[in-house]
């Protein structure tokens, strides 16, 4: 919460020194509200290393890279930067849905889960070229929560009697589908990518489909 008031106070701070140019006042480098401005933003940046997202994996600061640049370096360069900085979001989305394919689409309890995982990959894509001044907002973003509660409520089609090993199996899958719904829903919110929890996620994708692979090429017992 300091970070983040720290960071709204040079903001304030910053849009003050414009109001006072565009009135014909002259702002030097070195006045004490430029001072100030980059005080505070200096504060918020130390602080945002040490506050965690709700993923568990990147830090705030990783997260706010885009708006801290907006104090850096020029307009149109920022832009070009923020345009880039989509892209390659979109491109983390699709790289997250296709280790969700690999590694559930044939399994047994979730087969046919893959058209439902594109579903949500193109609501989120959607929901990053959307601005949040953009009135389309309020229908892309109901079908990216949608989306995402079609996978959660997904029930697992075991059979009657079916064996332990299935049952923890078919659990490990949820846990990948819950896991992927919300961290690609993270992704899309906040418009940037989330390396160090894709890493992650992709690596127990990678996990899941060794052990799937291992266990339908384990030799049966002879009856």
């Amino acid at each position: 919460m300091l970070a983040g008031a720290l960071f709204n106070r040079a903001a304030d701070i910053f849009t003050k020194v414009v109001e006072l140019q565009e009135v014909g006042m002259e702002i030097i480098s070195n006045d004490a509200l430029i001072h100030q401005c980059g005080k505070c933003l200096q504060e918020a940046l130390e602080l945002g290393r040490m506050v965690r997202h709700r993923s568990g994996d990147e830090g705030l600061d990783d997260l706010w890279g885009e708006p801290f640049k907006a104090f850096c370096i020029p307009v149109r360069d920022f832009y070009e930067s923020r345009y880039l900085k989509i892209v390659q979001t979109i491109r983390h989305i699709d790289r997250i849905a296709d280790a969700m394919v690999d590694a559930l689409a044939d399994e047994g309890p979730f087969r046919g889960i893959e058209p439902l995982i594109r579903e949500l990959a193109d609501a989120a894509k959607a929901k990053c070229e959307t601005l949040r001044a953009d009135p389309v907002l309020f229908e892309v973003w109901p079908t990216l929560v949608v989306a995402g509660d079609r996978l959660r409520r997904l029930e697992p089609q075991l059979p009657r009697r079916a064996s332990e090993e299935q049952i923890r199996r078919a659990r490990r899958a949820y846990a990948l589908i819950r896991d992927g719904v919300s961290l690609i829903q993270h992704i899309a919110r906040a418009r940037v990518p989330m390396f160090k929890s894709m890493r992650n996620y992709l690596e127990h994708c990678r996990r899941f489909q060794l052990a799937t692979e291992e266990v339908s090429h384990f030799p049966r017992r002879s009856s």
